[in-house]
């Protein structure tokens, strides 16, 4: 899968090989990205109050990259069913998976 992500000022749109926390202030994420010329750099993407909510925001990017199988019963409540069923009941279920080549992930403000 390709992961491209738009800054957190919107002024950048960066297709990444990695993302970390850059080493020098723990509040600031960073990309890891290949230039033109075969060299790599890294590009600043957002930067939060916490280091807490840095690592929060690099668990939302891990997640995108792990998805969850989401399945979604037409019914008069259209409710989305994540996980298990209930053991004993059966229930009909129409589910499509398609495999995500391309994601965009927008940073959040804050």
């Amino acid at each position: 899968m390709e992961l491209w992500i738009r800054s957190q000022n919107k002024l950048s749109l960066t297709k990444v090989n990695s993302v970390v926390i850059d080493y020098n202030n723990q509040k600031k994420l960073v990309a890891n990205y290949m230039e033109f010329n075969g060299s790599e750099d890294y590009t600043p993407l957002g930067e939060y109050d916490t280091e807490e909510r840095a690592l929060e925001v690099l668990d939302e990017i891990q997640n995108i990259l792990k998805p969850q199988l989401l399945v979604r019963r037409n019914d008069d409540n259209d409710k989305e069913l994540l996980g298990t069923l209930q053991k004993g009941v059966t229930q009909k279920l129409d589910m499509e998976v398609k495999e995500l080549s391309t994601y965009v992930y927008e940073m959040p403000k804050e």
